[in-house]
Parts: structure tokens; sequence; C-alpha cells
């Protein structure tokens, strides 16, 4: 049984501003440090497009859908079970890949990617966003740790009616378009470490929500794909 939690206090509009501010200087470290310069349009323009979906959505939540909000700011990472930590610590190295190794590439001028590499990664960095944006809308229990919330319920309409984890599609899809807007080839290889990390943990989440979220075992047999549909 999902175990009751006292009310977390609203996030408020300081701490947001705070959260947002540490993510620019953690995208600036990231991005324009390894790369050894300032004078980077894809870096600027990547930070630009990231954020101007970011700020709307977390005050949109903060507005219509508080609660979410909480859980993904707040998630309190002691109730983490210890696969879930182990899984989502190692997952750090391959994602913080996904930008440093651009901008090394930057640096080192290791890809020669065409326009076309960086309108289309722009293009599809902002789908992905698109998809975020619409689990959270359809998925008010979309914590960021595994966990079965109080009166949680199995949700099946919407992009759930596609795949049973569309946030991780979302999340691969963001893995591997973020380099190819950077404009680089080679940042694809820490992205596509992401993938086995995101699949192994949908794999494990699934043995929880199976066992423990009614519903789940006939919403799993009707809807058969986890990540993309005809393939897994």
């Amino acid at each position: 049984m999902p175990r009751t939690q006292p009310p977390s206090p609203p996030v408020s509009n300081l701490r947001i501003v705070a959260m947002l501010t540490l993510a620019f200087l953690m995208f600036v470290v990231m991005l324009f440090i390894p790369a050894g310069t300032l004078r980077w349009p894809a870096g600027w323009l990547y930070m630009l497009v990231y954020f101007s979906y970011a700020v709307p959505v977390v005050f949109w939540l903060k507005k219509h859908s508080p609660t979410l909000l909480r859980k993904r700011f707040g998630a309190d990472a002691t109730r983490m079970k210890p696969w879930d930590k182990a899984l989502m610590t190692l997952m750090t190295f391959p994602f913080l890949g996904v930008y440093i190794v651009p901008a090394l590439d930057v640096r080192f001028h290791w890809s020669n990617a065409p326009l076309l590499t960086y309108i289309s990664g722009f293009i599809g960095l902002i789908l992905s966003f698109g998809i975020f944006f619409w689990v959270m809308i359809e998925n008010a229990y979309a914590s960021r740790i595994v966990e079965i919330q109080k009166g949680q319920k199995v949700i099946s309409t919407g992009s759930y009616a596609v795949v049973r984890h569309p946030m991780y599609a979302a999340g691969i899809a963001f893995a591997l378009l973020t380099p190819l807007s950077l404009g680089s080839v080679w940042g694809l290889i820490p992205a596509v470490l992401v993938i086995p990390f995101l699949a192994l943990r949908a794999v494990l989440e699934e043995k929880t929500l199976l066992k423990e979220l009614p519903g789940y075992r006939a919403y799993a047999k009707k809807v058969k794909y986890r990540f993309l549909p005809g393939v897994w």
C-alpha cells in the first residue's frame, strides 16, 4: 500500500526563480566552459529554446497543477527505492555527456554538421517539449521518483493511450536531439547511453506498478508498447 505523506507546502515564486537561476548557471557551466568560448550561437539558442519552454510551464503548473509542481520540484529523494537511486545516479554521467561532448566538439572541431542538423535538432527538441507538457497535463501523478501515491489511478488517455511511458519516450528524444541541435554528431554517443538506463527503469518501475497499482495489469495488456509503438 502507498505510504501516506504529510502535505508539502506550495512551491513559492522565490523557490521557482532560484531553481530556474540554478538551471541557467548549470547550463552555462556544462556548455560554455567546456566549449572554451561564449561565442557559440547554437549554445545560446539552445538555452533560449529551453527556458522559453521551462519558464511558462513551471508557472502554468503553479497555477493549474500545484500538486504536480510540488512532485516535480520537491520529490523526497529519501523515499527513492535503492535501485532507482542507483540508476538515476549512474544515468547522470551520460546525461552530462549529452551537453559536455557537444561543447568539447565546438572547442576541438570534431564535427562539421550542416545547417539541416541544427534545424532538425531544434524542431525535434520543441516537439519533445510538447510531449513532456502533454504528459504533465494528462498525469497528475508524474513524480520524479518511482512511488505509488495516495489515490493514484491508472492513466490511459492522451499519450498514455499510445505508449505506457511517454515521459521516458520524450526523455529519449530530448537526449538524442540535444546534441543535434548543438551541431554535434559525437554527442549522440552519450545520448544513446541514456536509453538503456531509462529502459531498465521502465521495466523495474512496471514491477512496482503491477504489484501496487490496481488496474495497471489490464492497462499493460491493452497498451502493449513502452516507448515506441511497434518496437518496444
